[in-house]
């Protein structure tokens, strides 16, 4: 009687499987932070195997595998952070590719896989212009591969972001420090909330509030130009180490 009770009370394969993937997917935001400072101090290799690893607790946790991830295994509407978090992922991996003449078939991957984690969603113009710098930097060691992705994700309107709306330009100074802070900042719990937040009601708020009329626009332009700005110069003074 009592091995018929430990039989049936005992662990379960599969649990302890379940078990460990949750436990992997509960510290997945540390694992792409520490990628990502490897990423800052240039240790590519150490920085591609973080970013794989981020990638590979995703595939494990919706059962699939890594090249097989795709947008309509999350929640489109409540997972918009994680969704712009893999986007950046796979362009990070790329860039790493690209720097090796024997990696080009995997640099096109993971470009394909950017641009399907771009394609419709609410970043999909920062994305695009962010790749469209890269190619006019002529920073690609496979500028056709690059090229090709831009082709395909490239798109005319910008009045979804708030700053760029602000400051009109996205390659303005302000726009991209505050670019380099939603990347950080959203591998944190509370910053993956807010990313969240913004793209699902506060941008398109801001929209509708500017689009009632030019003097409400000009309005609340001219209140939040130096609000983003502060915060701007904040994040790079962190950055720098207070320098």
């Amino acid at each position: 009687m009592a091995k018929k009770d430990e039989k049936k009370n005992g662990d379960r394969p599969e649990e302890r499987r379940s078990d460990a993937v949750m436990a992997l997917y509960r510290k997945r935001l540390q694992t792409l932070r520490l990628a990502q400072q490897h990423n800052q101090q240039d240790n590519i290799p150490k920085a591609v195997e973080g970013y794989l690893d981020y990638l590979n607790i995703l595939a494990k946790f919706y059962r699939t595998k890594e090249a097989e991830l795709k947008p309509s295994l999350f929640n489109l509407e409540k997972e918009m952070a994680e969704i712009l978090m893999i986007s950046q992922v796979y362009w990070g991996l790329a860039k790493a590719y690209d720097r090796s003449s024997r990696l080009q078939a995997e640099t096109k991957r993971c470009l394909d896989q950017f641009v399907k984690f771009s394609l419709g969603f609410k970043f999909q113009y920062i994305n695009s212009k962010m790749l469209k710098k890269f190619i006019n930097k002529k920073m690609a060691y496979n500028p056709k591969l690059f090229q090709a992705a831009y082709e395909q994700i490239q798109v005319d309107s910008k009045s979804c972001f708030v700053a760029t709306h602000c400051f009109g330009d996205e390659g303005h100074p302000v726009v991209e420090e505050l670019r380099n802070f939603k990347e950080e900042i959203v591998t944190y719990r509370p910053g993956f909330i807010f990313v969240e937040v913004y793209y699902n009601y506060l941008s398109p708020l801001f929209l509708r509030l500017c689009g009632k009329s030019k003097i409400l626009n000009i309005i609340i332009t001219a209140t939040l130009r130096p609000i983003l700005s502060g915060l701007a110069k904040a994040h790079r003074f962190v950055r720098s180490g207070g320098k």
